[in-house]
């Protein structure tokens, strides 16, 4: 036997047994978790940051309403100046009652519908009467004898100072004309028909009405409002 065949695969073995140890080190090394980053000096990863969220803009305020319809649902406090037609003119509705102001005129009804009081610009001061008879149908007051009114109209039944100037007054019921006057489907009542003079070139007209079941509580508020009347702002 050659010394090679003796020798050289014991040489080679023990040669390659280091290499191989080595190279298992190597890959156990690959298996081992990583060390913590305390260990090493390593700055941990920051942390991620939150989303940020943005608030939604606020939903502005409803423009306030123009009161020129009762389905507005203007109500009147204690400093509402209801305007009448385009002179300056106003007075202050009952407080608590529904406003509005039209071309029509400016109108205060109460929230159950059983009164109100309406002022316009006088269309014709020398013959009221067709302009009363016009007004009390659109606002569903009926029973109205404008006949018998007419003649009343010459002179006031009763004349009021006013915030500025004075208002004239002429109360219609049944005992005054024969019929009963009614407001739509709430019953029977009084109306009362206004001339305000809130100045000597300005003549305003209007009705007031109540019925019955409310007339001792809302007829005086009526009264009192008509007497806030003023020729300007």
């Amino acid at each position: 036997m050659l010394l090679s065949d003796a020798v050289f695969p014991r040489f080679t073995s023990d040669l390659l047994r280091p290499a191989f140890a080595l190279s298992f080190l190597a890959a156990s090394s690959c298996h081992y978790p990583k060390p913590p980053a305390a260990w090493t000096g390593a700055q941990p990863p920051p942390p991620s940051a939150a989303p940020v969220v943005v608030a939604p803009a606020p939903t502005p305020p409803p423009p306030p309403p123009k009161c020129e319809d009762l389905k507005e649902h203007c109500t009147a406090t204690p400093d509402t100046k209801l305007l009448v037609g385009d002179g300056g003119s106003w007075f202050t509705p009952p407080e608590g009652w529904q406003y509005a102001r039209s071309s029509g005129g400016s109108i205060a009804v109460h929230p159950d519908g059983t009164a109100l009081v309406m002022l316009m610009p006088s269309p014709d001061p020398s013959d009221l009467a067709p302009a009363v008879e016009a007004i009390v149908t659109e606002h569903g007051v009926k029973g109205l004898k404008v006949e018998k009114l007419k003649r009343r109209l010459k002179k006031p039944q009763q004349s009021l100072p006013a915030g500025e100037g004075s208002v004239d007054l002429w109360e219609v019921d049944k005992s005054q004309q024969g019929e009963a006057l009614s407001l739509r489907d709430k019953g029977n009542g009084t109306l009362l028909v206004l001339v305000g003079k809130p100045a000597p070139e300005r003549t305003l007209l209007g009705i007031g009405f109540v019925v019955e079941a409310a007339a001792e509580t809302e007829a005086p508020k009526i009264m009192q409002s008509v007497q806030t009347l003023r020729g300007k702002p």
